[in-house]
């Protein structure tokens, strides 16, 4: 939960962007709640999640 919370907050401090990213975060949230809770990198978290290229 508390993941999930400063998500949210994160997307309300982004400004212009804050649409799109209350949306990614949405469509996302409980792998990246799971993904947060290792040790990865933010690329590889990136990459796991399938938004980004190896």
């Amino acid at each position: 939960d508390d993941i999930k919370k400063k998500l949210e907050m994160i997307c309300d401090e982004i400004g212009f962007l804050k649409s799109q990213c209350k949306k990614f975060v949405n469509q996302y949230r409980d792998t990246l709640v799971e993904e947060l809770s290792t040790t990865d990198d933010a690329k590889t978290i990136c990459v796991n999640i399938g938004v980004c290229k190896k």
